[in-house]
């Protein structure tokens, strides 16, 4: 996730790897998620995700351990960004073959839209800026918990598929929202990569972990 110009980052081609990842061109595509999601103030947010239900083959990610660590360098946060972006992609194209539910399908089609955008918006710009995105223990993070999560998806079906998916989707989401207020945020120094997560990148997350809060809840467990 008035016209507001976009605002470029450079990214990276990862294996699976977070959006989420994040919103950057796609925040204006979510034009059919609730607009207010993007002043939700999650700075002070409980750091401990969503818990998977009981039954649920969603692995869990512990959002709250990515507030800690040395400060990122921007080419870092690019990482992060892109990591996180690919984290959404990939269980969505997943969940566009297997959901069973029209709602949880309907998210998982957007969520592959939305950051597929981003991930061709950051690579242009990537070029543009001769920008190569780094590694960083949180990029790292990131790809490990997406790689669980895709696993244990893998061997779901029916409901409990719908609800492990959506359970992932807001388990990443809240895990990039805490990492964009504790980490990104803070540590830019690009104006440009700044602006992005202030504008772009945190009302996108925060608009993408509402919207799938309500489906999460209208599944029931």
């Amino acid at each position: 996730m008035s016209h507001t110009p976009r605002v470029d980052l450079p990214p990276t081609r990862m294996m699976l790897a977070s959006l989420l990842v994040f919103g950057l061109a796609a925040c204006g595509g979510g034009g059919d998620q609730q607009s207010g999601a993007s002043t939700t103030d999650t700075t002070a947010a409980d750091t401990t995700t969503t818990s998977t239900t009981p039954g649920s083959t969603a692995a869990p990610m512990d959002s709250g351990s990515m507030a800690a660590g040395a400060a990122l360098s921007d080419a870092q946060i690019a990482g992060v960004l892109s990591a996180s972006d690919s984290a959404e992609i990939n269980p969505s194209q997943l969940a566009m073959q297997k959901a069973q539910n029209a709602q949880v399908r309907a998210f998982a089609q957007q969520m592959v839209k939305d950051h597929g955008m981003l991930e061709d918006s950051l690579h242009a710009m990537a070029q543009q800026q001769n920008m190569t995105p780094a590694t960083s223990p949180l990029s790292s993070q990131v790809q490990t918990a997406a790689q669980a999560t895709m696993q244990s998806l893998q061997g779901a079906s029916g409901a409990a598929f719908d609800r492990a998916y959506m359970d992932a989707m807001v388990q990443s989401h809240q895990m990039a929202l805490n990492a964009v207020d504790t980490q990104l945020l803070p540590a830019a120094q690009n104006p440009q990569l700044k602006t992005a997560l202030q504008q772009k990148v945190r009302p996108a997350v925060a608009s993408h972990l509402q919207h799938a809060q309500q489906i999460q809840g209208s599944l029931g467990h």
